[in-house]
C-alpha cells in the first residue's frame, strides 16, 4: 500500500525533530516500511565523522542531535567533513573551531539556513571558497597559518556582517572585501597586512575594526569615513597614525597599547566619544595637558610606560571609573587627582612611590586600591575615609606587621592583601 502525503509529512516531521523519542518513533516506523525506509538518510557518515568514528549505524540520539539549530563538533577532531553535511537543513550556528580540517566539501553550500560558521584552529591550506557560497552567512571566524591570501569569490558573501579571520599568512586585502557593505565587525589580528587601503573607507557601516599584531605600515586617510566606527584594536602595528582618525566621532574604544609612542598622538585627545582608551606598553613619557577633552572616558590604560608624573587636567576627567598606571616611575599625584570622584579601581603596581598620595584618601567611590611593589613604609589614618574600599593590594612593600594591623582595624570590611 502506498503511504499518503499525510503519512510522510508525519514520518518527516518526527525524524527531523530534536527529541530523541521522536526521531526514535520514526525509525522503529521504518523499520516495519520499506517505504519510509528510503525517506531516512545515511547519516552514518556525519556520525563518524563528529561524534564516533568507530559506530555502525546511526542512533535517534545521533539524529535528534543533527536536527538542531545551532551544532559544535569539538571534542572528536574531524579530518574530512564528508557530503552528507548537507543533511544538516536547520542549522544556522556550525562550531568546529579546533578540529584538522584542510578542506570543506562543495555540498557546504546546500546548508541555506547557515548564518554562523566557526572554523577557528583548523589547518586549512587555503581559504575554503566554499564559504562564499553559503547563501545567508553573515558570521565567519577562520584561522589557519597556511592561509596566505582571500580569494576574489568573497564579493559574493553579501549578508556577511561579522568576519573574523586570524593567526594566517595574509599580507594584502583585495579589493573585493571592501565590497562586503553589510560589514559591521572586521577582526584581522594576528596577520602580516602591511597596508590599510583606501577602499576602507567604502565600509561605512563598520563599528569594530582590529588590525592588531600586524606588520602596518600605512593606514589610509580614507579610514576617516567610518563614521559608525566604534572600537579600533591597533596594538602592536607600530604605525603613524592618519589625521583623520580624529574624525571618528562615534569611536569609543581606542587600544593603541604595545606601539613605540613616546607621546600620545594629537588624533586622540580630538576623541570624545572615549569611553575606553588603552595606551599600556609604550614608551610615554608624559600625557599631554589636552588629555582633558576626553570628557566621556570611563577606563583609562597606562601601564608599562615612563610615566614620572601625570598632568593636573588628569582631575578633569570626572567620568573616569578604571585608572590603570602600573610600571612607571610616579611618585606623587597632581591635587586635582581628588576630582576623580567617580573612580572605582586604581591600580599603582610598581611605580616609586613612598607614600599614597593624599588625593587618593579623597576618592569617595573607590572600591579597589592596588599599589604593590613600590616604597611604602607607612601608611596614614585618612586611610579610613576610603568608606567603599573593598579591597586593597599592599603586597612587595616594605611595611612593617604593626602597620598591617593598624590598617585591618582602620578597614574592617577591606579585604587587605600582603605579603
Amino acid at each position: 500500500m502506498t503511504i499518503t502525503t499525510q503519512t510522510k509529512q508525519n514520518f518527516l516531521q518526527l525524524l527531523r525533530s530534536t527529541q530523541e523519542e521522536n526521531v526514535a518513533l520514526a525509525l522503529q516506523m521504518a523499520q516495519n516500511n520499506a517505504q519510509l525506509q528510503v525517506l531516512v538518510p545515511n547519516y552514518l557518515p556525519l556520525v563518524q565523522c563528529f561524534i564516533d568514528r568507530d559506530a555502525t549505524q546511526a542512533e535517534a540520539s545521533h539524529i535528534a542531535r543533527f536536527n538542531h539549530t545551532i551544532l559544535e563538533f569539538t571534542d572528536h577532531p574531524a579530518v574530512q567533513i564528508p557530503k552528507e553535511i548537507a543533511l544538516f537543513q536547520h542549522v544556522e550556528e556550525l562550531i568546529l573551531y579546533d578540529n584538522l580540517l584542510t578542506c570543506l566539501p562543495m555540498e557546504m553550500s546546500q546548508l541555506t539556513h547557515l548564518k554562523k560558521l566557526n572554523l577557528f584552529h583548523n589547518p586549512f591550506k587555503e581559504f575554503p571558497c566554499v564559504v562564499c557560497q553559503i547563501p545567508q552567512l553573515e558570521w565567519l571566524y577562520i584561522s589557519s597559518k597556511e592561509i596566505s591570501s582571500l580569494p576574489p569569490a568573497i564579493a559574493q558573501m553579501r549578508a556577511l556582517r561579522w568576519f573574523s579571520i586570524v593567526n594566517t599568512q595574509v599580507s594584502g586585502l583585495p579589493p573585493e572585501l571592501f565590497q562586503l557593505h553589510q560589514l559591521q565587525e572586521l577582526l584581522l589580528s594576528n596577520n602580516k597586512i602591511e597596508v590599510l587601503p583606501d577602499a576602507i573607507g567604502q565600509l561605512t557601516g563598520l563599528k569594530r575594526l582590529v588590525l592588531a599584531d600586524n606588520p602596518l605600515t600605512h593606514i589610509s586617510d580614507e579610514i576617516g569615513k567610518l563614521n559608525n566606527l566604534e572600537y579600533l584594536n591597533l596594538e602592536n602595528t607600530q604605525v603613524d597614525l592618519p589625521p583623520t582618525l580624529a574624525q571618528l566621532d562615534r569611536l569609543e574604544i581606542l587600544d593603541l597599547s604595545q606601539n613605540c609612542f613616546t607621546e600620545l598622538p594629537w588624533q586622540v585627545s580630538e576623541l570624545s566619544g572615549l569611553r575606553l582608551l588603552i595606551l599600556g606598553r609604550n614608551k610615554l613619557t608624559q600625557l599631554p595637558a589636552t588629555i582633558n577633552k576626553l570628557q566621556g572616558l570611563q577606563e583609562l590604560y597606562l601601564n608599562m610606560n615612563d610615566l614620572t608624573f601625570l598632568p593636573d587636567s588628569i582631575g578633569d576627567l570626572v567620568n573616569l571609573k578604571v585608572l590603570f598606571v602600573p610600571g612607571n616611575k610616579l611618585t606623587t599625584f597632581p591635587k586635582s587627582f581628588k576630582n576623580l570622584q567617580q573612580l572605582e579601581i586604581l591600580q599603582l603596581d610598581s611605580n616609586q612611590l613612598a607614600c599614597i598620595p593624599q588625593e587618593i584618601f579623597m576618592l569617595q567611590n573607590l572600591k579597589d586600591l592596588i599599589i604593590r611593589d613600590n616604597q611604602l613604609v607607612h601608611i596614614p589614618e585618612e586611610i579610613k575615609q576610603l568608606k567603599k574600599l573593598e579591597s586593597l593590594y599592599l603586597e612587595k612593600n616594605n611595611l612593617p606587621t604593626e602597620v598591617i594591623l593598624q590598617v585591618r582595624q582602620w578597614l574592617p570590611n577591606c579585604a587587605i592583601h600582603v605579603n
